[in-house]
C-alpha cells in the first residue's frame, strides 16, 4: 500500500495520521491496528463532511514483520453521514479485538456498537444510548468553527472507550455524560444484552481482567503525576 505522505486519496495510507489525541492500538496475529483520521488538505471533515464520513476508513493495519501499512478498515456509520455537521468534533474511534479476531467498534457520536469478523465482514450491531448524555452538538461548517468549539464540544456526551474481556465474554463501554456531569457512565454487555449501566469516576476505562477482579484506570492527574487504578468484581 502506497504511503506517500503527499497523497490525499481515501484509499492511500499516506492520507491518514494516527489519532494521537485518543490513540488506540491492538495487536492481532502479525498485525498492529491503530485508529486513524485525516486532516489532509484535499480530504478532511472540515467543510462538507459527507464525502469524508462516507469514504474515510477508521483503522490502519500495520504489518509487524515489515512495518508497512497494508490494511485500511472500516467506515463511519450512517449516523455520521446523516448528521455530518454535528459530528465533526467526534471523529475518533474506539475498538477492541477479541481472541477469535472479531472487531468491536465504537464511534463517539453513535450509540450503536458494531461487530465484525477477523476479515472485517459485518456480524451485527447492537447497543443502547447512555443515560443523561448531552448530545445537542453544535452545527459546525468549517475549520474555524471546529477550533472555536473544540474544548467545550469535546466535553459533551459521547462514547469514550470500549473493552472486550475474552475470559468472561463481557463488553464494557464508557461514556461521557455532559460537561457538567461529575461522573462517567459505564455500560456492560453480555452478548448483545445490556446488563448494567452504572455511574463510575470520570475517565473510567476498563483495561483488563485478572480473576476475580476487573481493572480500570481513571483520569490522569498530570500535575501530581498520578494515574488512578480501580479494581472491581461482578456477581
Amino acid at each position: 500500500m502506497d504511503e506517500d505522505p503527499g497523497e490525499s486519496d481515501p484509499d492511500k495510507a499516506g492520507t491518514y495520521t494516527y489519532a494521537y489525541d485518543k490513540l488506540v492500538t491492538r495487536a492481532y496475529d502479525d498485525e498492529l491496528y491503530i485508529n486513524i483520521y485525516s486532516e489532509s488538505d484535499d480530504f478532511n471533515f472540515f467543510g462538507d463532511a459527507v464525502p469524508y464520513f462516507r469514504e474515510a476508513p477508521l483503522l490502519m493495519g500495520v504489518n509487524l514483520k515489515n512495518a508497512r501499512a497494508d490494511r485500511l478498515l472500516g467506515r463511519f456509520s450512517p449516523a455520521y453521514v446523516q448528521n455530518s455537521d454535528r459530528c465533526k468534533l467526534f471523529v475518533y474511534t474506539g475498538f477492541d479485538i477479541a481472541r477469535n479476531g472479531d472487531f468491536y467498534m465504537a464511534m463517539e457520536a453513535d450509540s450503536l456498537i458494531y461487530q465484525y469478523d477477523r476479515d472485517y465482514r459485518p456480524i451485527r450491531s447492537f447497543g443502547r444510548a447512555g443515560r443523561g448524555m448531552d448530545c445537542s452538538y453544535p452545527v459546525l461548517r468549517n475549520l474555524d468553527e471546529i477550533q472555536a468549539h473544540y474544548a467545550d464540544g469535546r466535553a459533551m456526551g459521547h462514547y469514550d472507550w470500549i473493552e472486550y474481556i475474552d475470559r468472561t465474554g463481557l463488553l464494557f463501554r464508557s461514556y461521557v455524560k455532559s460537561a457538567e456531569a461529575e461522573v462517567y457512565g459505564l455500560q456492560i454487555y453480555d452478548g448483545t444484552v445490556l446488563v448494567a449501566d452504572v455511574d463510575v469516576p470520570v475517565g473510567f476505562r476498563v483495561k483488563g481482567y485478572i480473576a476475580p477482579y476487573y481493572y480500570a484506570v481513571g483520569r490522569i492527574d498530570e500535575e501530581n503525576e498520578k494515574i488512578p487504578v480501580y479494581r472491581f468484581k461482578l456477581d
